[in-house]
């Protein structure tokens, strides 16, 4: 619940649309882990805690990963599954 909560408030104050997540981190990280430009990828939420990117004729899979028991949400980052 705590992941869901942060990844709403995530995309809230970064003013994104539902099928690209703004200046979120997995945009930054697509770009690199694809080599493909940011002009080419497409953004896909499969749920709260998951993106999955395509283009250039590939796609990743981002989840959102938090410490267990984690106290403060700079324990969650982005990685690539």
């Amino acid at each position: 619940m705590r992941r869901v909560a942060f990844f709403g408030c995530l995309l809230a104050g970064l003013g994104c649309t539902p099928d690209k997540p703004a200046e979120h981190p997995v945009v930054q990280m697509a770009q690199f882990d694809l080599q493909c430009p940011k002009a080419e990828l497409h953004y896909f939420k499969i749920n709260e805690e998951t993106w999955g990117v395509r283009g250039c004729g590939k796609q990743a899979k981002y989840v959102l990963i938090c410490s267990w028991g984690t106290t403060t949400d700079e324990e969650c980052r982005w990685l690539q599954n």
